[in-house]
Order: C-alpha cells, then structure tokens, then sequence
C-alpha cells in the first residue's frame, strides 16, 4: 500500500464550503486508524478550489497531479461557491484532476455488519460494490472507462473475497460501455 510501511502520505484537498470542515473531521480519525496499526500519518494540505481561483485564477496549479502522485492517497473535501463559475470548479478542478490521474472509475463498498445500527432496514447480508463513472459522462472515454471497471471489478471481487463476503462482475463491463454508447 505504502512505500513506506511505517508512514502512510495524504495528501488533502480540503476545498470550499463543508470540505474544510469534513476534512478536519476526517483527518484525525484517520490518524488514530493508522495509529492503531503501528502506522503515522503524514499530511501534505494543498489549498485547492474556490479561494485559490478567486486569488490566482486557477482552482489548482498545472502540476497538481504531479504533487498528488507523491501521497499515498488522496483525501477530497468539498468544493462549490457561488462566486466562482461551476466549470471552473467542477471541470477544472474535480474532473481535471481525476482525468490527468486517470481515473475514470469511482468505486464504493457497501457492506452491513451485525450489530451495528443503521436507518436502513432489512440490511443483513448486504455487501455490494457500486462502480460508477468517474469523469461525469467523457463517451470519448468509453472503451477506457469499460476497461478499468472490469479491472476494478476483477480487483474488488479478490478484496471482497479477502474480507469473506461476494461479488460478481457478470456483465457490467459491457453494460457501461453499451449505456455509455448508446447516450453518446
């Protein structure tokens, strides 16, 4: 995971609007996880979204994938502020970002464990992965797109049969690449 098993580099975007605050309560559980596990976490923050395109004219600067790259993970807040257009935000700083990181895929485990209460009812033997496309509707990126979730799902099958529970990738690779088709 890491290439330093003792330390663990995040790198944190905490953005605009409820980002800042989500993050700050993150950041510390985070911490005492990895505390937990022997591990330290150690925090690179980068000012990113709303403010800095108000200051500087960009969300985030030319080489932000380059600084992200060096973390071993990345922790997003929020970003969105009615003085900043949408675009510049939106396209120029959440899908910009995950395009020059190539990531078209945004996976989410779901998984109900006994005992602990939740609003949901009948939740017992839930444990799905939902895969969703990642740089909101790039139909040029289709077969890419089709590609890295059939490797994300082959990849989550392994780790959630490493965790004792099941998924299937049956035909979904093919579904995203005809959905996406057919709306292009």
């Amino acid at each position: 995971m890491t290439r330093d098993s003792e330390v663990v580099r995040l790198a944190v975007i905490p953005g605009d609007g409820i980002g800042p605050e989500v993050v700050a309560a993150t950041v510390p559980t985070l911490r005492t996880a990895l505390e937990a596990e022997g591990h330290r976490l150690d925090v690179t923050s980068y000012d990113w979204g709303g403010e800095r395109y108000l200051r500087q004219g960009a969300a985030m600067p030319a080489d932000a994938a380059d600084l992200v790259k060096r973390a071993d993970a990345v922790l997003f807040g929020a970003v969105g502020r009615p003085d900043v257009p949408e675009h510049e935000l939106v396209g120029g700083l959440i899908i910009g970002l995950r395009q020059q990181l190539d990531l078209a895929v945004n996976l989410r485990p779901v998984r109900a464990f006994p005992g602990v209460p939740t609003k949901v009812r009948d939740t017992d033997g839930v444990d799905l992965v939902i895969v969703r496309e990642n740089t909101e509707g790039d139909v040029g990126a289709a077969r890419r797109v089709r590609d890295a979730v059939a490797a994300t799902l082959h990849d989550a099958r392994h780790h959630t049969a490493d965790l004792g529970g099941n998924a299937t990738t049956a035909e979904v690779p093919s579904a995203v690449l005809h959905t996406m088709e057919s709306q292009g």
